[in-house]
């Protein structure tokens, strides 16, 4: 019989450095990027699907950057007294009220916004998406926390008086 000749294939730094990554202990090795003059791909055609239309996690953000453009400052219009009062009425489940409270702090900047997802289609879309996961996380927090701290807390946030915002302006479009 004829002896089987082994030859080794990867070193056992090439083995480590993949099982670490499979495992998440350490970043895996990041690929090459094409040259610009390749043309397109599928990696960076879905590359710019996904950028153009942001997942849950960055929707917020964006749609704050959004308002903050349209020249409305979440951050004056809803100060943090106010937050916890509409916490509040959030906490007891009123949601009317809650808008109430908030077309009453900004008029303006609600007609103002009414206007923009009238008018723009993607934003609309987005903002819909962003009001539903939000006021979905709000319910969460006010299960879990009978004292309202959680409600409060995810209101004071940037995406937090996001949503006040375009919830607003979501009830007054439909």
């Amino acid at each position: 019989r004829q002896r089987l000749k082994l030859t080794p294939t990867a070193t056992d730094d090439e083995f480590r450095t993949m099982f670490d990554a499979a495992g998440g202990r350490g970043p895996a090795p990041a690929p090459a990027e094409p040259a610009q003059d390749e043309g397109w791909s599928w990696k960076t055609v879905l590359g710019d699907a996904q950028n153009s239309s942001p997942g849950d996690a960055a929707l917020g953000e964006k749609l704050a950057g959004e308002i903050l453009a349209m020249g409305i400052d979440p951050s004056a219009l809803l100060p943090r007294g106010r937050i916890d009062e509409i916490a509040a009425a959030i906490q007891t489940h009123d949601e009317d009220g809650a808008r109430e409270v908030v077309k009453k702090l900004a008029p303006a900047a609600i007609r103002r916004l009414v206007r923009r997802l009238f008018s723009d289609a993607p934003l609309k879309s987005n903002a819909e998406r962003f009001v539903r996961r939000y006021a979905g996380m709000i319910n969460e927090a006010a299960q879990q926390d009978r004292e309202g701290f959680l409600v409060a807390a995810l209101l004071a946030s940037e995406a937090g008086r996001a949503y006040l915002l375009l919830d607003a302006a979501a009830s007054d479009l439909a």
